[in-house]
């Protein structure tokens, strides 16, 4: 008995449950600024729809190398550390939008999305670290899919429908949006926690015996984590929001139309997770 763990779970869980989904909020709005309001960045910036295509066609394929970067990082500095890390450099990317939107500097901008992309994948891939640091084993797999797909979808699908369509009013828009950002990132690094003071149950240490770089090549070998690779991070669905805009811009329709098709798309890709 002496040798017998003790676990608990604290009410506290839900506050870092939340701590984290609002900041996958005030990040899935910010990764969302250029594609739901390509048309007047256009004309703001002076590009056509290529570079701008192009651009947010990159920041697709960042996020594999981001996640295998945060996997490394989250075996050295654990959840909040990766995270801290990944929500300083979208609140400097944010900041850095602005900036470049009111100078009108397309490669500024061009520099600040690809910093967001790199920072954007640090906070997404933890949330099941936290699951597994806070909550029991009957409830890891809803705050999983509230963390990690629920929160951002619908603020994705519900920032959309309100998406600015003139060139005059991005630069208030990515104000608004970097004012965000820096406020929830200030909330997690003040407030949240790594870990509870006992584990919730006995198995919630989330240890492997396996280094970072080692599990890395084993994913890599498995056939079913190839295939998930490419459904989840190389599918149409990424490719499609990209070019949506671009393709109905050409037959007559304008940001409205595509932001509207962005929102059904996004409001439908919670339900899988909830399901499960």
């Amino acid at each position: 008995l002496g040798g017998r763990v003790k676990t608990r779970l604290y009410p506290e869980r839900w506050l870092m449950l939340f701590l984290y989904s609002l900041n996958m909020c005030t990040c899935t709005i910010l990764s969302s600024l250029l594609p739901s309001s390509q048309i007047p960045a256009m004309k703001l910036y002076g590009v056509a729809a290529y570079p701008l295509v192009t651009l947010m066609s990159v920041v697709v394929f960042l996020s594999l190398p981001a996640t295998i970067i945060s996997g490394v990082l989250f075996k050295r500095f654990g959840i909040k550390g990766t995270c801290s890390l990944g929500l300083v450099l979208s609140a400097v990317s944010a900041w850095v939008m602005v900036f470049a939107a009111k100078s009108r500097m397309w490669e500024l901008q061009i520099a600040a999305t690809l910093l967001a992309g790199i920072g954007g994948p640090l906070l997404a891939n933890a949330c099941t670290g936290l699951s597994a640091a806070w909550f029991g084993e009957d409830e890891r797999n809803i705050s999983t899919a509230i963390g990690s797909t629920v929160a951002g979808a619908v603020a994705g699908a519900v920032f959309n429908d309100y998406a600015v369509t003139a060139e005059g009013e991005l630069v208030e828009e990515f104000f608004i949006c970097a004012a965000l950002v820096t406020l929830s990132t200030a909330a997690y690094l003040m407030i949240y926690i790594e870990t509870p003071p006992t584990p919730p149950t006995r198995d919630a240490t989330g240890e492997t015996g396996m280094s970072a770089s080692a599990a890395v090549g084993e994913m890599f070998k498995d056939k079913n984590f190839l295939i998930l690779l490419f459904l989840f991070t190389l599918d149409g669905y990424g490719w499609g929001l990209i070019l949506v805009t671009s393709i109905l811009s050409n037959i007559g329709y304008g940001q409205h139309e595509a932001d509207v098709i962005m929102s059904i798309a996004r409001y439908g890709s919670p339900s899988p997770p909830i399901l499960f």
